[in-house]
């Protein structure tokens, strides 16, 4: 077995915060669990996106993810896992940044972070996506030791319910749910709207994108706008910064 590498990345302060304390309160060793993460989501890229990234899209993503507050870290991962996110990232034309910063974003996101980023009330339609066995499945592992369960919710998707309830949807109700790394996270998202939280996205149609011809013929209110006077205070979702009052 060969040694750990190092992928070196820039993640957003407060994106990072806030995973650090999930991350501890799991008792998850953090580069160990990511290793399974940043693999399994390499594969999710590739089958998820509808496209590459344009190079205008590439090129605005980059600039927003330059106004983010970044700081530097190393995680040590897998050759294999390093090799897996760098060749997603290079067919799909993604940043690799944005691809980082995202999922630790979605994964220290709160139920309701997830059904604005997704469109989904996951509560609202549990009774219909949960099917008559489906409850003894979820119950089954917690009849032995606890430590099996906790081995197959880290060692299995780490978005498996997001996505199985994205599956009902786009199934039973014929709905156009997009697959999760191609929904898009929008500033509306977070208070201030602040336009920077646009490089939480691996993927960008170019109708969000502004100048481009896709953009012209898109709805207004799609076009991502320069903003006149944005305020630099911190990300943070809408529904949390309700919850901090």
């Amino acid at each position: 077995m060969r040694p750990n590498g190092q992928l070196l990345a820039k993640v957003s302060r407060p994106v990072l915060r806030k995973f650090r304390t999930k991350i501890e309160s799991a008792c998850l060793r953090r580069d160990a669990y990511l290793d399974h993460v940043f693999a399994h989501e390499a594969k999710a890229l590739k089958d998820e996106i509808p496209c590459p990234n344009s190079p205008e899209a590439r090129a605005y993503l980059q600039r927003r993810l330059e106004e983010l507050d970044r700081i530097p870290v190393n995680f040590s991962l897998s050759p294999a896992t390093i090799e897996a996110v760098n060749r997603a990232c290079k067919e799909l034309n993604v940043i690799r940044d944005c691809f980082i910063n995202r999922v630790l974003f979605l994964l220290s996101a709160d139920m309701k972070t997830c059904e604005a980023v997704v469109g989904i009330k996951f509560l609202k339609y549990l009774g219909d996506i949960l099917g008559e066995h489906d409850r003894d499945f979820l119950y089954a592992p917690l009849f032995g030791g606890g430590l099996d369960a906790v081995s197959e919710i880290v060692s299995s998707d780490p978005f498996w319910a997001v996505r199985n309830a994205m599956d009902h949807a786009r199934e039973e109700w014929h709905e156009e749910v997009e697959p999760l790394h191609a929904c898009v996270i929008l500033p509306a998202l977070f208070r201030n709207e602040p336009l920077r939280a646009v490089a939480l996205n691996c993927y960008l149609p170019d109708e969000y994108v502004p100048g481009t011809c896709a953009a012209s013929e898109a709805d207004d209110l799609l076009v991502l706008r320069e903003p006149m006077d944005e305020n630099p205070r911190e990300m943070r979702p809408e529904n949390e910064r309700r919850k901090a009052k």
